[in-house]
Protein backbone atom coordinates (compact mmCIF):
# COMPACT_ATOMS: atom_id res chain seq x y z
CA UNK A 1 0.00 0.00 0.00
CA UNK A 2 1.50 3.09 -0.94
CA UNK A 3 2.16 5.29 2.01
CA UNK A 4 0.21 9.14 2.01
CA UNK A 5 3.10 11.49 3.34
CA UNK A 6 2.57 14.73 5.68
CA UNK A 7 2.17 17.04 2.86
CA UNK A 8 -0.73 14.87 1.46
CA UNK A 9 -2.28 15.03 4.80
CA UNK A 10 -2.46 18.37 5.48
CA UNK A 11 -4.19 18.60 2.05
CA UNK A 12 -6.82 16.15 2.65
CA UNK A 13 -7.08 17.32 6.13
CA UNK A 14 -7.88 20.88 4.60
CA UNK A 15 -10.39 19.65 1.71
CA UNK A 16 -12.54 17.82 4.77
CA UNK A 17 -12.22 21.19 6.92
CA UNK A 18 -13.93 23.39 3.87
CA UNK A 19 -16.72 20.14 3.41
CA UNK A 20 -17.26 20.76 7.05
CA UNK A 21 -17.38 24.40 7.01
CA UNK A 22 -19.28 24.19 3.60
CA UNK A 23 -22.13 21.98 5.61
CA UNK A 24 -22.45 24.75 8.30
CA UNK A 25 -22.35 27.77 6.06
CA UNK A 26 -25.24 26.35 4.07
CA UNK A 27 -26.92 24.75 7.17
CA UNK A 28 -26.93 28.35 8.19
CA UNK A 29 -27.87 29.97 4.62
CA UNK A 30 -31.07 27.69 4.37
CA UNK A 31 -32.34 28.92 8.15
CA UNK A 32 -29.80 27.26 10.48
CA UNK A 33 -27.63 28.96 12.98
CA UNK A 34 -29.24 29.36 16.30
CA UNK A 35 -32.60 30.23 14.68
CA UNK A 36 -31.06 33.34 12.68
CA UNK A 37 -32.34 33.82 8.57
CA UNK A 38 -30.63 35.17 6.34
CA UNK A 39 -31.22 38.87 4.64
CA UNK A 40 -29.90 40.18 1.82
CA UNK A 41 -26.49 41.45 1.97
CA UNK A 42 -24.98 44.66 0.60
CA UNK A 43 -21.60 44.34 -0.43
CA UNK A 44 -19.28 47.59 -1.87
CA UNK A 45 -16.19 47.21 -3.96
CA UNK A 46 -14.13 48.52 -6.44
CA UNK A 47 -14.03 45.73 -9.01
CA UNK A 48 -15.43 46.67 -11.73
CA UNK A 49 -18.98 46.65 -11.96
CA UNK A 50 -20.09 44.72 -15.02
CA UNK A 51 -16.93 42.12 -13.96
CA UNK A 52 -18.77 41.37 -10.54
CA UNK A 53 -22.59 41.03 -11.65
CA UNK A 54 -21.03 38.50 -14.17
CA UNK A 55 -19.40 36.56 -11.66
CA UNK A 56 -22.95 36.28 -9.49
CA UNK A 57 -24.59 35.85 -11.79
CA UNK A 58 -22.87 32.39 -13.23
CA UNK A 59 -22.46 31.92 -9.33
CA UNK A 60 -26.33 31.93 -9.08
CA UNK A 61 -26.07 29.21 -11.31
CA UNK A 62 -23.99 26.57 -8.97
CA UNK A 63 -26.09 28.65 -5.69
CA UNK A 64 -29.51 30.52 -4.92
CA UNK A 65 -27.55 32.12 -2.18
CA UNK A 66 -26.24 34.58 -4.72
CA UNK A 67 -29.59 35.78 -5.59
CA UNK A 68 -28.70 37.53 -1.83
CA UNK A 69 -25.88 39.61 -2.71
CA UNK A 70 -26.36 43.28 -4.11
CA UNK A 71 -22.67 44.65 -5.43
CA UNK A 72 -22.53 48.67 -5.09
CA UNK A 73 -19.43 49.57 -7.24
CA UNK A 74 -17.44 52.81 -5.67
CA UNK A 75 -14.77 54.43 -7.67
CA UNK A 76 -11.18 53.93 -6.23
CA UNK A 77 -10.77 57.31 -5.47
CA UNK A 78 -13.72 58.06 -3.44
CA UNK A 79 -13.49 54.81 -2.02
CA UNK A 80 -12.79 55.84 1.79
CA UNK A 81 -14.95 59.01 1.93
CA UNK A 82 -18.39 56.75 0.76
CA UNK A 83 -17.31 54.05 3.49
CA UNK A 84 -16.29 57.08 6.17
CA UNK A 85 -19.48 58.49 5.78
CA UNK A 86 -21.83 55.98 5.07
CA UNK A 87 -20.60 54.15 8.08
CA UNK A 88 -21.30 57.64 10.48
CA UNK A 89 -24.73 57.72 9.26
CA UNK A 90 -25.87 54.37 9.59
CA UNK A 91 -26.39 53.83 5.99
CA UNK A 92 -23.34 51.54 5.09
CA UNK A 93 -22.92 48.22 3.22
CA UNK A 94 -23.36 44.78 5.25
CA UNK A 95 -19.69 43.48 3.90
CA UNK A 96 -17.09 45.94 2.14
CA UNK A 97 -14.23 44.77 0.17
CA UNK A 98 -10.07 45.84 0.97
CA UNK A 99 -7.19 44.77 0.18
CA UNK A 100 -3.90 44.60 2.79
CA UNK A 101 -2.64 47.62 2.72
CA UNK A 102 -6.04 49.27 3.96
CA UNK A 103 -6.37 47.16 7.10
CA UNK A 104 -4.72 49.96 9.36
CA UNK A 105 -6.90 52.40 7.64
CA UNK A 106 -10.42 50.62 8.60
CA UNK A 107 -9.21 48.87 11.44
CA UNK A 108 -11.46 51.12 13.93
CA UNK A 109 -14.56 50.75 11.41
CA UNK A 110 -14.43 46.92 10.94
CA UNK A 111 -15.93 44.49 13.55
CA UNK A 112 -13.95 41.17 13.67
CA UNK A 113 -14.90 37.83 12.75
CA UNK A 114 -14.82 36.02 16.01
CA UNK A 115 -12.24 32.49 15.99
CA UNK A 116 -14.53 29.58 15.80
CA UNK A 117 -17.83 29.76 15.87
CA UNK A 118 -20.27 33.25 15.03
CA UNK A 119 -23.66 33.25 15.87
CA UNK A 120 -24.12 29.10 15.70
CA UNK A 121 -21.83 29.08 12.32
CA UNK A 122 -18.49 27.67 12.34
CA UNK A 123 -15.79 29.79 11.48
CA UNK A 124 -11.95 29.64 11.34
CA UNK A 125 -9.57 28.69 14.46
CA UNK A 126 -6.12 30.89 13.97
CA UNK A 127 -4.33 27.63 12.98
CA UNK A 128 -7.30 26.42 10.26
CA UNK A 129 -7.26 30.02 8.89
CA UNK A 130 -3.08 29.84 8.41
CA UNK A 131 -3.37 26.35 7.30
CA UNK A 132 -6.14 27.22 4.51
CA UNK A 133 -5.56 31.07 3.31
CA UNK A 134 -1.89 31.52 1.54
CA UNK A 135 0.80 33.50 3.93
CA UNK A 136 0.01 36.68 3.41
CA UNK A 137 -3.67 36.27 4.44
CA UNK A 138 -2.30 36.56 8.10
CA UNK A 139 -2.22 40.39 7.95
CA UNK A 140 -5.98 39.78 8.90
CA UNK A 141 -5.29 38.33 11.87
CA UNK A 142 -5.94 40.10 15.30
CA UNK A 143 -6.10 39.34 18.76
CA UNK A 144 -9.58 40.99 18.50
CA UNK A 145 -10.29 38.12 16.13
CA UNK A 146 -10.72 37.86 12.06
CA UNK A 147 -10.24 41.20 10.48
CA UNK A 148 -11.26 39.90 6.75
CA UNK A 149 -11.83 36.86 5.38
CA UNK A 150 -9.02 36.60 1.98
CA UNK A 151 -11.10 36.56 -1.86
CA UNK A 152 -8.42 37.11 -4.36
CA UNK A 153 -4.86 37.74 -4.80
CA UNK A 154 -2.96 39.85 -7.41
CA UNK A 155 0.12 39.18 -8.05
CA UNK A 156 2.83 41.56 -9.08
CA UNK A 157 4.09 39.92 -12.68
CA UNK A 158 6.69 41.01 -15.23
CA UNK A 159 5.15 42.17 -18.45
CA UNK A 160 7.32 41.76 -21.50
CA UNK A 161 7.35 42.55 -25.43
CA UNK A 162 8.55 39.76 -27.50
CA UNK A 163 9.02 41.84 -30.61
CA UNK A 164 11.80 44.57 -28.57
CA UNK A 165 13.67 41.52 -27.11
CA UNK A 166 13.68 39.66 -30.70
CA UNK A 167 14.92 43.07 -31.91
CA UNK A 168 17.58 42.90 -29.38
CA UNK A 169 18.31 39.54 -30.15
CA UNK A 170 16.77 38.21 -26.53
CA UNK A 171 14.29 35.18 -26.22
CA UNK A 172 13.67 34.88 -22.83
CA UNK A 173 12.74 36.94 -20.42
CA UNK A 174 15.02 38.00 -17.20
CA UNK A 175 15.18 35.68 -13.82
CA UNK A 176 16.86 38.12 -12.17
CA UNK A 177 17.03 41.95 -11.53
CA UNK A 178 20.75 42.28 -12.36
CA UNK A 179 20.00 40.43 -15.93
CA UNK A 180 18.38 43.80 -16.24
CA UNK A 181 21.06 45.69 -16.65
CA UNK A 182 22.46 43.97 -19.66
CA UNK A 183 18.98 44.13 -21.49
CA UNK A 184 18.33 47.64 -21.06
CA UNK A 185 21.65 48.33 -22.73
CA UNK A 186 20.56 46.16 -25.66
CA UNK A 187 17.18 47.30 -25.77
CA UNK A 188 17.02 50.73 -24.96
CA UNK A 189 16.79 53.19 -28.06
CA UNK A 190 17.81 56.53 -28.15
CA UNK A 191 18.21 59.42 -30.63
CA UNK A 192 21.12 61.32 -31.15
CA UNK A 193 19.73 64.45 -28.55
CA UNK A 194 19.17 61.72 -25.70
CA UNK A 195 15.60 61.47 -26.14
CA UNK A 196 14.43 58.29 -25.66
CA UNK A 197 12.07 55.96 -28.39
CA UNK A 198 12.21 52.53 -26.68
CA UNK A 199 12.89 51.95 -23.08
CA UNK A 200 13.55 48.51 -21.72
CA UNK A 201 12.17 48.55 -18.32
CA UNK A 202 9.85 50.76 -16.14
CA UNK A 203 12.18 51.39 -13.11
CA UNK A 204 14.19 54.58 -12.00
CA UNK A 205 11.60 57.66 -12.21
CA UNK A 206 8.82 57.57 -9.66
CA UNK A 207 5.65 59.93 -10.88
CA UNK A 208 5.71 57.97 -13.93
CA UNK A 209 6.21 54.49 -13.10
CA UNK A 210 3.09 52.34 -12.15
CA UNK A 211 3.13 50.85 -8.33
CA UNK A 212 6.44 52.28 -8.25
CA UNK A 213 5.99 51.89 -3.92
CA UNK A 214 5.28 48.05 -4.37
CA UNK A 215 8.43 47.65 -6.57
CA UNK A 216 10.26 49.38 -4.73
CA UNK A 217 8.97 47.00 -1.09
CA UNK A 218 9.18 44.17 -3.26
CA UNK A 219 12.81 44.54 -3.92
CA UNK A 220 13.19 45.47 -0.30
CA UNK A 221 11.47 42.31 1.06
CA UNK A 222 13.63 39.79 -1.51
CA UNK A 223 16.85 41.56 0.09
CA UNK A 224 15.62 40.72 3.65
CA UNK A 225 14.40 44.34 4.55
CA UNK A 226 11.15 45.12 5.91
CA UNK A 227 9.40 48.45 5.94
CA UNK A 228 7.72 48.25 9.01
CA UNK A 229 8.41 45.66 11.95
CA UNK A 230 6.33 44.45 15.27
CA UNK A 231 8.10 45.03 18.96
CA UNK A 232 6.71 41.60 20.85
CA UNK A 233 4.31 43.99 22.35
CA UNK A 234 2.63 44.42 18.84
CA UNK A 235 4.11 47.88 18.77
CA UNK A 236 4.41 49.20 14.68
CA UNK A 237 8.11 50.20 13.79
CA UNK A 238 9.96 51.79 10.70
CA UNK A 239 12.69 49.68 9.87
CA UNK A 240 13.18 51.06 6.59
CA UNK A 241 16.44 52.54 7.70
CA UNK A 242 17.67 49.06 9.75
CA UNK A 243 17.23 46.12 8.09
CA UNK A 244 20.30 45.21 6.24
CA UNK A 245 21.36 43.84 2.90
CA UNK A 246 22.99 40.84 4.57
CA UNK A 247 26.36 39.35 5.84
CA UNK A 248 28.28 41.35 2.66
CA UNK A 249 26.53 44.45 3.83
CA UNK A 250 26.08 44.29 7.50
CA UNK A 251 26.29 48.10 7.92
CA UNK A 252 24.20 48.90 4.81
CA UNK A 253 20.78 49.31 5.00
CA UNK A 254 19.09 46.94 2.79
CA UNK A 255 16.81 49.86 1.70
CA UNK A 256 19.77 51.93 0.33
CA UNK A 257 20.67 49.08 -2.20
CA UNK A 258 17.15 48.80 -3.34
CA UNK A 259 17.45 52.30 -3.75
CA UNK A 260 20.90 52.80 -5.69
CA UNK A 261 19.94 49.89 -8.25
CA UNK A 262 16.26 51.47 -8.91
CA UNK A 263 17.34 54.72 -9.41
CA UNK A 264 20.46 53.89 -11.62
CA UNK A 265 17.67 53.23 -14.32
CA UNK A 266 16.88 56.58 -14.62
CA UNK A 267 20.52 58.07 -14.65
CA UNK A 268 21.97 59.34 -17.72
CA UNK A 269 25.98 59.09 -17.03
CA UNK A 270 24.73 55.07 -16.64
CA UNK A 271 25.68 52.83 -19.99
CA UNK A 272 22.08 51.23 -18.79
CA UNK A 273 19.92 54.79 -18.66
CA UNK A 274 16.85 53.60 -19.66
CA UNK A 275 13.83 55.94 -18.18
CA UNK A 276 12.98 59.66 -17.47
CA UNK A 277 10.60 61.94 -16.20
CA UNK A 278 9.73 63.09 -19.51
CA UNK A 279 8.35 59.62 -20.85
CA UNK A 280 4.96 58.76 -20.21
CA UNK A 281 3.43 56.48 -17.77
CA UNK A 282 4.84 53.18 -17.64
CA UNK A 283 1.94 51.55 -18.47
CA UNK A 284 0.90 53.84 -21.53
CA UNK A 285 4.16 53.60 -22.98
CA UNK A 286 4.63 49.56 -23.11
CA UNK A 287 0.57 49.61 -24.44
CA UNK A 288 2.01 51.77 -27.04
CA UNK A 289 5.01 48.87 -27.87
CA UNK A 290 7.96 51.58 -26.52
CA UNK A 291 8.49 50.15 -23.75
CA UNK A 292 10.02 46.11 -23.30
CA UNK A 293 9.59 44.94 -19.87
CA UNK A 294 6.52 46.08 -17.69
CA UNK A 295 6.42 45.35 -14.09
CA UNK A 296 2.49 45.14 -13.47
CA UNK A 297 -0.50 43.31 -11.90
CA UNK A 298 -1.88 39.95 -13.36
CA UNK A 299 -5.50 41.46 -13.31
CA UNK A 300 -4.08 43.99 -15.73
CA UNK A 301 -3.61 41.27 -18.19
CA UNK A 302 -6.98 42.46 -19.82
CA UNK A 303 -5.93 46.12 -19.85
CA UNK A 304 -2.94 45.88 -21.78
CA UNK A 305 -4.85 43.77 -24.37
CA UNK A 306 -7.94 45.91 -24.46
CA UNK A 307 -5.44 48.94 -24.80
CA UNK A 308 -3.72 47.47 -27.90
CA UNK A 309 -5.09 44.04 -29.14
CA UNK A 310 -2.17 43.93 -31.83
CA UNK A 311 0.62 43.92 -29.37
CA UNK A 312 3.05 40.92 -29.15
CA UNK A 313 3.70 40.26 -25.43
CA UNK A 314 4.21 37.85 -22.55
CA UNK A 315 4.04 37.21 -19.00
CA UNK A 316 6.62 35.94 -16.67
CA UNK A 317 7.19 35.92 -13.05
CA UNK A 318 8.99 38.69 -11.70
CA UNK A 319 12.59 38.69 -11.29
CA UNK A 320 14.01 37.79 -8.28
CA UNK A 321 17.22 38.65 -6.60
CA UNK A 322 19.82 36.58 -7.33
CA UNK A 323 22.61 36.70 -4.78
CA UNK A 324 21.94 37.45 -1.14
CA UNK A 325 18.61 36.57 -1.66
CA UNK A 326 16.64 36.55 1.38
CA UNK A 327 13.65 35.12 0.11
CA UNK A 328 11.31 34.27 -3.15
CA UNK A 329 8.55 36.90 -2.97
CA UNK A 330 6.41 39.13 -5.67
CA UNK A 331 3.70 41.72 -4.00
CA UNK A 332 0.40 40.72 -4.38
CA UNK A 333 -2.93 42.98 -3.25
CA UNK A 334 -5.09 40.15 -1.44
CA UNK A 335 -8.50 41.23 -1.16
CA UNK A 336 -10.68 40.37 1.81
CA UNK A 337 -14.14 40.58 2.69
CA UNK A 338 -15.09 42.69 6.20
CA UNK A 339 -17.85 43.34 8.83
CA UNK A 340 -18.55 47.16 9.36
CA UNK A 341 -18.88 48.05 12.83
CA UNK A 342 -22.47 48.38 14.23
CA UNK A 343 -23.38 45.70 10.60
CA UNK A 344 -27.18 45.81 10.21
CA UNK A 345 -27.13 42.08 10.25
CA UNK A 346 -23.75 40.54 11.12
CA UNK A 347 -25.04 36.95 10.97
CA UNK A 348 -25.54 37.61 7.16
CA UNK A 349 -22.58 39.57 6.50
CA UNK A 350 -20.03 36.86 8.06
CA UNK A 351 -22.61 34.25 6.51
CA UNK A 352 -22.10 34.95 3.21
CA UNK A 353 -18.64 36.31 3.84
CA UNK A 354 -17.66 32.91 4.36
CA UNK A 355 -19.61 31.62 1.43
CA UNK A 356 -17.88 33.80 -1.13
CA UNK A 357 -14.50 32.73 0.14
CA UNK A 358 -15.09 29.03 -0.56
CA UNK A 359 -12.59 27.28 -3.01
CA UNK A 360 -15.39 27.15 -6.28
CA UNK A 361 -16.60 30.78 -5.27
CA UNK A 362 -13.30 31.90 -5.09
CA UNK A 363 -11.61 30.37 -7.89
CA UNK A 364 -14.93 31.16 -9.72
CA UNK A 365 -13.74 34.96 -9.40
CA UNK A 366 -10.65 34.41 -10.97
CA UNK A 367 -12.51 33.36 -14.42
CA UNK A 368 -13.22 37.19 -14.14
CA UNK A 369 -10.86 39.10 -12.63
CA UNK A 370 -7.67 37.13 -13.81
CA UNK A 371 -6.17 37.66 -10.07
CA UNK A 372 -5.93 33.78 -8.36
CA UNK A 373 -8.50 32.40 -5.12
CA UNK A 374 -6.25 33.35 -2.56
CA UNK A 375 -6.53 29.28 -0.85
CA UNK A 376 -3.62 26.92 -0.21
CA UNK A 377 -5.77 23.90 -1.64
CA UNK A 378 -6.64 25.80 -5.18
CA UNK A 379 -3.40 26.64 -5.44
CA UNK A 380 -1.47 23.54 -4.76
CA UNK A 381 -2.99 22.20 -8.26
CA UNK A 382 -1.05 23.60 -11.72
CA UNK A 383 -3.31 25.47 -13.62
CA UNK A 384 -3.67 24.54 -17.53
CA UNK A 385 -3.17 27.82 -19.07
CA UNK A 386 0.35 28.65 -19.01
CA UNK A 387 -0.17 32.77 -18.14
CA UNK A 388 -2.78 31.06 -15.15
CA UNK A 389 0.19 29.03 -14.17
CA UNK A 390 2.33 32.19 -13.35
CA UNK A 391 -0.48 33.86 -12.24
CA UNK A 392 -0.67 30.78 -10.05
CA UNK A 393 2.76 29.88 -8.95
CA UNK A 394 3.35 34.29 -8.03
CA UNK A 395 0.19 34.27 -5.53
CA UNK A 396 2.51 31.11 -3.87
CA UNK A 397 4.84 33.82 -3.08
CA UNK A 398 2.95 36.91 -3.01
CA UNK A 399 3.17 39.28 0.25
CA UNK A 400 2.14 42.21 1.57
CA UNK A 401 2.62 44.76 4.71
CA UNK A 402 0.98 47.22 7.31
CA UNK A 403 0.48 50.09 5.48
CA UNK A 404 -0.35 52.68 7.63
CA UNK A 405 -1.13 55.26 5.49
CA UNK A 406 -1.03 54.02 1.70
CA UNK A 407 -1.09 57.79 0.23
CA UNK A 408 1.48 59.45 3.07
CA UNK A 409 3.76 56.69 2.47
CA UNK A 410 3.42 56.84 -1.13
CA UNK A 411 4.52 60.43 -0.99
CA UNK A 412 7.70 59.40 1.41
CA UNK A 413 8.41 56.59 -1.32
CA UNK A 414 8.43 59.44 -3.70
CA UNK A 415 10.69 61.71 -1.98
CA UNK A 416 13.04 59.56 -1.57
CA UNK A 417 13.39 58.24 -5.31
CA UNK A 418 13.21 62.31 -6.64
CA UNK A 419 15.50 63.53 -4.32
CA UNK A 420 18.13 61.05 -4.79
CA UNK A 421 17.41 62.02 -8.86
CA UNK A 422 17.60 65.47 -7.90
CA UNK A 423 21.15 65.76 -6.40
CA UNK A 424 19.45 66.75 -3.20
CA UNK A 425 20.05 64.20 -1.11
CA UNK A 426 22.45 61.37 -1.28
CA UNK A 427 21.36 57.69 -0.98
CA UNK A 428 21.72 57.23 2.95
CA UNK A 429 20.33 60.73 3.56
CA UNK A 430 17.10 59.80 1.64
CA UNK A 431 16.67 56.74 3.41
CA UNK A 432 17.56 57.97 6.59
CA UNK A 433 15.07 61.24 5.76
CA UNK A 434 11.96 58.63 4.74
CA UNK A 435 12.61 56.70 7.76
CA UNK A 436 12.05 59.46 9.59
CA UNK A 437 8.91 60.50 7.79
CA UNK A 438 7.45 56.93 8.30
CA UNK A 439 8.47 57.19 11.99
CA UNK A 440 6.41 60.09 12.61
CA UNK A 441 3.37 58.85 10.68
CA UNK A 442 3.32 55.55 13.05
CA UNK A 443 3.29 57.65 16.32
CA UNK A 444 -0.76 57.64 16.11
CA UNK A 445 -0.48 53.70 15.99
CA UNK A 446 1.33 53.85 19.67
Amino acid sequence: MKKISVFQLVILGIFAFFIVVAVLVFAGLSGGGGGNSLETVEVWGTFDPDLFDKYLNELGDISENANLIKYRYIEPEEYESEIVNALASGNGPDLFLIDQSQILQYWDKITPIPYDEAYGMKTYSRREFMDIFVDEGSLFLSERGILGLPFSVDPMVLYWNRDLFADAGKTVPPKYWDELIDLSSRITKKQQNGVIDIAAVGLGTYDNINHAKDILVTMLTQKGGKVIEKTPEGQLFSALASSVAGEGFSQIPAMQIVLRFYTEFANPSKFFYTYNRSLPNSLDLFSQGRLAMYIGYASELNDIKNKNPNLNFDVAPLPQIREDAKRNATFGRLYAFVVPKHARDPYSSIAIALFLTQPTQSALFSKYHTAMPPLRIVLNKEADNPVQEIFRRSAVIAFGWLDPDPKNTDAIFANMVNSVLSGKLRFSEAVSYADKELKALLEKWK
